[in-house]
């Protein structure tokens, strides 16, 4: 089975980044669709998706309905889980446990999310430049290519060394 890389944008600003880290999970909105895993295909989601928030713009259309599918059905577990934090400039690595959920909440925040197991943050300073560029995409939610991933797991590697290493002086 190959494993897959997904970054997810933490809401604008990177505004939910925290509760991610500290919730254990990554999340998306378009709540008022209900839970996303129940579509069956994309003509569902689109007739969904239309009925709800209308299709003033087709190609802004187009792009919700592939990361509707993307986080509902396409990712699975094991999968690399990456968000971003502007403030802080870190990106957040984790692998994707396979469960999705729609959960309640009491606010306006996103109630379609996906449980990860955090293992780390690296410094966007630390990643090569073409490894930025390609985690750049203002998308909510887009795959990575297998050298970003590397690029990402390799720098975390060598954070987490250090701070292992740090503990056994």
């Amino acid at each position: 089975m190959m494993i897959n890389g997904w970054m997810v944008r933490a809401g604008k600003g990177g505004k939910y980044f925290n509760e991610f880290k500290d919730n254990n999970y990554v999340a998306v909105g378009w709540n008022n669709l209900g839970p996303l895993d129940q579509f069956e295909n994309d003509e569902q989601r689109k007739a969904a998706y239309i009925a709800t928030y209308g299709n003033e713009k087709p190609s802004k259309t187009a792009n919700a309905i592939g990361m509707i599918r993307r986080f509902g059905q396409e990712m699975k577990k094991n999968d690399w889980l990456v968000t971003y934090c502007p403030q802080k400039r870190n990106y957040l690595i984790g692998k994707d446990r396979g469960e999705f959920q729609f959960i309640e909440r009491d606010d306006e925040g996103y109630r379609q999310i996906r449980k990860v197991d955090w293992l780390g943050e690296v410094s966007r300073d630390r990643l090569s430049q073409i490894t930025k560029t390609r985690l750049g995409s203002t998308l909510t939610l887009f795959s990575l290519k297998d050298d970003v991933i590397s690029d990402l797991l390799g720098v975390l590697k060598s954070v987490t060394s250090k701070v292992e290493s740090s503990k056994v002086s």
